[in-house]
């Protein structure tokens, strides 16, 4: 994961990372620019990073709970996503 890759749940920083997403079904393969930001940490040693990319508006913007393993809250994370998808793919 960037996020570990690049030790944003360790402590201040931000970055942008170049990253491939992968089109379905056509399976075309496309740029796309993603922002995380550190912007505070946890209890538990994690933090909260933020995570913004070109495909979302900045009021879009994800604040991540992540410790030492990746991403937490994977449910509410999903769920947003779903719904953000449901409402780009209306006519």
């Amino acid at each position: 994961m960037p996020i570990l890759r690049n030790g944003y749940q360790l402590g201040p920083g931000d970055g942008e990372l170049l990253m491939a997403f992968i089109e379905v079904p056509s399976l075309r393969v496309v740029p796309s620019r993603q922002r995380y930001t550190h912007l505070r940490p946890l209890a538990n040693g994690g933090a909260i990073v933020r995570y913004r990319s070109g495909s979302f508006s900045s009021s879009d913007a994800l604040e991540l709970r992540v410790d030492q393993l990746g991403i937490g809250g994977r449910q509410a994370l999903y769920g947003r996503l779903r719904r953000m998808l449901r409402d780009v793919e209306r006519p």
